[in-house]
């Protein structure tokens, strides 16, 4: 009669080699795991001639169930990254259970960003010496009567100094009556759109450009990378003063910043849609920033 122990460890036989299901590393994302045949149960016995060959083969099975875990966990193992997943939406649009009431965001291709790059006609007038710089100081005329100037003052330019910063008037959308001004900073940078009519400041990430049918205007964030900067886009909505004298407002409309993508281009396809040019924010990081080949293409169509 076989000894308690032997008859124990004779119930408890692990599940033959290659019971577990198994998947294929890029079923999902670049982290999740997958299932991989488990090599201590990958024993090789003799042929079974001689009686105590099967008594052997269910110690061997059941010491291998005492020493480690069975073989359906996870397992991580080193091997070159899969492809990630198209991009879709930012985690704020895509986990909601409802449409997001200003934006949709769809795949494109760099032929269509290509083919809205060649027929965009940029409105923006650079008449950069409209006005002038003196001093250090650079005064933005307005058409409203107290304080008329909107005024900029350089501080410590050309030092490495945290509160250096040095404003630039680049030029003006004439058809919506607004100025920009940039503003460089130790590392940082903004732009400021400056309403002819009223005076009123907005400030932005970048550079805005104007859409097609002047109802929009949109732009990036700063380059990906830096501590503490949005990633993504801004989205600003034109429309007429209440004033009726003939000047437009601008409000924010859209401002989406996220961690999926880091964008680096975009152009007005049409005056509801913007096309952008991504980057997967795992290949920045891989990178540690730099700048990647590795591009999709995104559609932002506003509702």
């Amino acid at each position: 009669m076989l000894p308690l122990t032997l008859v124990m460890l004779f119930i408890r036989r692990k599940k033959p080699y290659g019971s577990a299901a198994q998947t294929q590393p890029g079923s999902g994302s670049v982290s999740e795991p997958f299932l991989v045949p488990c090599p201590k149960t990958a024993v090789r016995l003799m042929p079974q001639t001689y009686p105590l060959l099967p008594v052997m083969r269910h110690l061997i099975f059941g010491m291998l169930a005492l020493l480690g875990p069975g073989c359906d966990q996870p397992a991580n193992v080193a091997g070159t990254p899969a492809k990630p997943a198209a991009i879709a939406q930012p985690p704020a649009a895509r986990d909601s259970a409802q449409p997001h009431p200003h934006f949709r965001i769809e795949q494109a291709t760099s032929a269509q960003f290509d083919a809205a790059k060649s027929r965009f006609n940029d409105p923006f007038r650079q008449d950069t010496l409209l006005i002038r710089k003196k001093q250090g100081v650079l005064r933005i005329p307005t058409r409203r009567l107290a304080q008329p100037y909107v005024v900029f003052t350089d501080t410590l330019v050309g030092t490495d100094e945290v509160d250096a910063r040095e404003f630039r008037y680049a030029g003006q959308y004439p058809t919506i009556g607004h100025y920009l001004v940039t503003g460089a900073f130790w590392e940082h940078y903004e732009g400021y759109l400056i309403n002819q009519a009223t005076g009123t400041v907005t400030t932005t990430w970048s550079d805005p450009v104007l859409s097609p049918g002047q109802r929009y205007l949109a732009n990036l964030s700063l380059p990906y990378g830096l501590e503490g900067v949005p990633n993504g886009v801004q989205v600003w909505q034109v429309t007429p003063s209440a004033q009726g004298d003939g000047s437009f407002t601008v409000r924010k409309f859209l401002e989406l910043d996220q961690q999926v993508w880091a964008p680096r281009d975009f152009v007005w396809e049409s005056d509801h849609a913007i096309l952008l040019q991504v980057t997967p924010v795992e290949f920045m990081a891989a990178e540690n920033g730099m700048p990647s080949n590795t591009f999709q293409y995104l559609r932002l169509r506003l509702r």
